[in-house]
């Protein structure tokens, strides 16, 4: 099962996601190496920023760090990989070594060759683009216990609840043609009744020991990687056409007999010979790290690809192989080279032919002579303690690699033109360099050293000592270091204000509480993960690509001059406040376990994966992140969220944990657009409605602790993990159905914390509103279990309520009655409750305008009306406020502003005053009566 992001993470681990580590190169060439490295290394993070969404199909989540772990640039790969000492991106600037220009400095990775089938498809789906199988239905064989699919015709088995498996010729009448049981645990595994068996993986069971292929003459793809073989018997294969069972224990193959071979690697074993005369189809072939005194690929005129290093060969001849554009031949004891070279210095060829050599000392050491230096590469003497010559045959020993020999003690205090000193994961409890004032690389991470004094090494520019129990690192005089790794030791304060060359830096696990980077202004990689830094300034490092600073007590981060980073991860820190606005080029973003409130990464569209898992936001805007593969935001306040534009999603988590104290709420998620979908956990919401019926990807799925009332997965063909428990779902007969076959939990349904209940909805029933209000929000409360679904029935337009009851009423409402039900819905019941909103007409302060201000009457003038015309709501009060008193009895004004001057006043001139009044203020008139004599 993938696990939640809500610990640390191996994904963030910079063991497991840093650049490559550095190679062994001669000293003669150290700075062209490491130039090489910086732009090798720019090159492969931008290979993993963009790897597609099947990449992270089962990758951890943010912040689950790995158990174990050692210094990648000495880690061993295989059962046998101690004695290889190999990398697959070999950065050394070696005579005889091309830089892959396609890729191919990683054809040693078994993974990446398992995908060519051109000429060899055979009809398995494995490790090929050329087919497409739908799978028609899944299940779990009680019987044998495997899992399986099919596609309607024959079957397919990927899991199996047992160490000891019998897999049978047919389930559900079907033949089963392929078998995929990967670090299984398995002590035994029987194929022998699987006569169609067309396909086979069983790598990474370490325990498997045997492995009885002779019934399956039908198989064209075997992979037994790592499975602890000592025979394999492919004889009875003839139809094979990719073999791989590197990492075993195998000292003879015999494949004359599998004429089809396409692609055999057989690496890390112990094979003494190896005969492919007959193997006139082979394409690539990897065999380093054996025993091999003779190769012979003459016959093999197809050949593209060869690595044939650390064998004892002492000829190889590929004048027929005019195919050939990889070779890695490095390591032999090959006495003639020189039409080897020439084939290295064409401009379509790549690969690595010297050093070789091959002699060994008294002592055991193994080493060869190249470019005046004597290089010591590996160890087979019988003694744990282990002394450097200064020099053998008179030529300076000045590179010593040897890692992983399980040494106790390594003496190089006669080594004085030493250069290059690779001794990491042995059991050096003390390491003296003071004497090698020329070295230029030291990597003595995963010893017990204690201590380990550098200061004399002034030519330093690559340091590796992680994992070295050290309290103290003085690298003050280490002014040209390029690459430190100080990783997990018991360092307190690490002081590289001196170190201004410095490209990479990983201190991560000591128990820093400051780290000043201010003059490291060529920073490109920084992991200080695991400290206990209140404060990091990365201001001056506007190189930065790769920033890794979880699990500190960081409260402010500022990363606005930082525009080229790609991979930023400040998660299990303290902030409040994120703003990546100006990381334009970010991949991705972890920051989960803060308090960050809002979180902008609109101008982030280059963002593949974001993690924002426990933090406080309410919102959270992907939209514009279209190429987002992996989005992690559980344990926050969501009420919704919008993922249609976010197509290319294969991993969503918007649940919450059962511990979290506060969480999610979302009552509703659309997910027709995501048709990529394979992981989905949004367990612990408020949910009423799931439909996942365009998600036919999906394979895992976590809905429990919602409020759903059914749940159909018939669509999900690769659904193989659901929870769906603790829901209100009434008919669940097709989900326990479903779960005899698979994996998950469907009962019980019900909510734990609480009874059904019918829905309620308490709130004012009559809302008066004045024309001229603003927007208003009214809240109403509503309750029931499940929490009901809310909606509006027969309400006027821009009318909306949420689910928690907030009910909008948008302005500009004209004065009138509106009337309209909140509904709200449970599987226990429905309730309506009628709302009826009044606005008034708008409060206006009155006007008198209209009329006349001077009015003229003869001597024997009649009773006269005068209008004035007069607004104002609510309606104004009229009055004569002001009028001499002769006159008062012969004038009066009406409730409409009407004037009426009754006859009978005696000639003269008269003022008046007219007053209309509301509860929103007055407004006044002067009238002059004139009566003319």
């Amino acid at each position: 099962m993938i696990g939640k992001p809500r610990s640390k993470s191996s994904l963030s681990d910079p063991k497991l996601s840093s650049p490559p580590p550095i190679k062994r190169a001669t000293p003669t060439a150290l700075s062209k190496r490491l130039l090489a490295m910086l732009l090798a290394l720019a090159l492969v993070c931008s290979g993993f920023a963009s790897a597609p969404a099947s990449a992270f199909a089962n990758e951890p989540a943010p912040h689950t760090k790995a158990a174990g772990g050692t210094d990648s640039s000495a880690a061993k790969t295989g059962s046998d990989e101690s004695k290889a000492k190999r990398d697959a991106s070999s950065f050394g600037a070696q005579q005889g070594y091309q830089k892959d220009k396609n890729s191919k400095s990683n054809k040693n990775d078994k993974k990446a060759h398992g995908t060519k089938r051109d000429k060899k498809t055979k009809g398995a789906k494995t490790g090929s683009d050329d087919e497409t199988i739908t799978p028609l239905s899944s299940g779990y064989d009680v019987v044998s216990g495997l899992y399986y699919w099919d596609d309607g015709y024959e079957v397919y088995v990927d899991g199996c609840s047992t160490s000891n498996v019998i897999v049978p010729e047919k389930i559900n009448g079907m033949d089963i043609v392929e078998v995929e049981l990967v670090d299984c645990d398995l002590d035994s595994l029987d194929v022998s009744a699987c006569t169609q068996l067309r396909t086979l993986y069983c790598y990474y069971n370490y325990s498997l020991e045997t492995l009885n292929v002779t019934n399956n003459a039908q198989l064209g793809y075997l992979d037994c990687d790592s499975t602890g073989l000592a025979t394999l018997d492919v004889s009875q294969n003839t139809e094979l056409y990719h073999l791989d069972c590197v990492n075993n224990q195998l000292v003879t193959l015999d494949v004359s007999q599998n004429t089809e071979l396409y692609c055999l690697y057989c690496y890390n074993n112990q094979l003494v010979t190896l005969d492919v005369s007959q193997n006139t189809e082979l394409y690539c072939l990897y065999c380093y790290n054996n025993q091999l005194t003779t190769l012979d690929v003459s016959n093999n005129t197809l050949l593209e690809d060869l690595d044939c290093a650390y064998n004892n060969l002492t000829a190889l001849d590929i004048s027929n192989n005019l195919a050939l554009s990889w070779l890695d031949c490095s390591y032999n004891s090959i006495t003639d080279v020189t039409a080897l070279m020439a084939w290295l210095d064409d401009a379509d060829h790549w690969g690595q032919v010297m050093p070789q050599g091959g002699a060994t000392t008294a002592a055991g050491l193994k080493y060869y002579e190249d470019d005046g230096g004597i290089y010591i590469y590996d160890y087979v003497g019988a003694s744990s303690a282990v002394v450097v010559p200064a020099d053998i045959d008179n030529v300076d020993v000045v590179s010593v690699e040897l890692a992983w020999c399980d040494l106790d003690s390594l003496d190089v205090s006669a080594a004085t033109a030493l250069v290059y000193l690779e001794c990491s994961g042995n059991n050096l409890s003390s390491l003296d360099v003071s004497v090698c004032t020329q070295l230029g690389a030291l990597h003595c991470s995963d010893n017990p050293l204690g201590t380990l004094d550098v200061t004399q090494n002034t030519n330093l520019t690559d340091l590796s000592c992680g994992n070295t129990e050290l309290s103290t690192l003085d690298v003050s005089n280490n002014t040209g270091l390029m690459w430190l790794n100080c990783y997990e030791n018991q360092l307190s304060t690490l002081d590289i204000s001196n170190n201004t060359a410095l490209g990479m830096l990983y201190c991560y696990d000591n128990q820093l509480t400051a780290l000043d980077v201010s003059n490291n202004t060529e920073l490109m990689w920084l992991s200080c993960a695991w400290n206990q830094l209140a404060v990091l300034d990365v201001s001056k490092n506007t190189m930065l690509i790769e920033l890794w600073c979880h699990t500190n007590q960081l409260t402010a981060l500022d990363v606005s001059l930082n525009s080229e980073l790609r991979w930023f991860d400040c998660g299990l820190n303290q902030l409040v406040v994120l703003n990546v606005g100006a990381n334009t080029e970010l991949d991705i973003l972890f920051c989960d376990y803060n308090k960050i409130k809002a979180l902008d990464v609109s101008k982030n569209t280059q963002l593949e994966r974001l993690s924002c898992f426990d933090n406080q936001l309410s919102s959270l805007d992907v939209t514009k992140n279209t190429a987002l593969v992996s989005l992690w935001c559980g344990n926050n306040q969501l009420k919704a969220l919008d993922i249609t534009k976010n197509v290319n999603l294969y991993l969503l988590d918007f649940g919450n944990n059962d511990e979290a104290t506060h969480g999610n709420k979302l009552t509703s998620i659309d997910l027709s657009k995501n048709t990529n979908l394979g992981n989905l956990w949004c367990e612990r919401n408020s949910l009423t409605t799931l439909d996942v019926s365009k998600n036919t990807n999906l394979f895992q799925l976590r809905c429990a602790y919602n409020n759903l009332a059914a749940l159909d997965i018939s669509k999900n063909k690769y659904l193989c993990y659901l929870e769906c428990q603790n829901n209100f779902i009434s008919n669940t007969a097709a989900l326990e159905t479903w779960l005899k076959n698979n994996e998950g939990q469907v009962l019980p349904q019900g909510s734990p914390q609480a009874t059904a209940a019918k829905p309620t909805i308490s709130g004012d029933a009559t809302i008066t509103l004045t024309e001229g209000y603003a927007k208003l929000t009214k809240n109403y409360t509503i309750a029931g279990t499940p929490a009901p679904t809310v909606s509006l029935v027969g309400a006027p337009a821009g009318f909306s309520i949420t689910p928690a009851g907030a009910l909008t009423i948008p302005a500009g409402l004209k004065a009138g009655n509106y009337s309209f039900t909140i509904k709200a819905q449970n599987p226990s019941g429905t309730v309506n409750k009628a709302v009826a909103v009044k606005v008034n007409q708008k409060l206006v302060k009155p006007t008198i305008t209209g009329g006349k201000s001077k009015v003229t009457l003869k001597k024997n003038y009649k009773k006269t009306t005068i209008a004035f015309k007069v607004k104002g709501f609510p309606a104004p009060t009229f009055s004569i406020t002001k009028a001499p008193k002769s006159i008062a009895k012969k004038i009066s004004i009406s409730k409409t502003g009407k004037l009426t001057i009754k006859k009978g006043i005696k000639p003269g001139t008269y003022k008046i005053t007219i007053t209309a009044k509301n509860s929103q203020g007055k407004a006044t008139k002067t009238v002059t009566i004139k009566v003319k004599k």
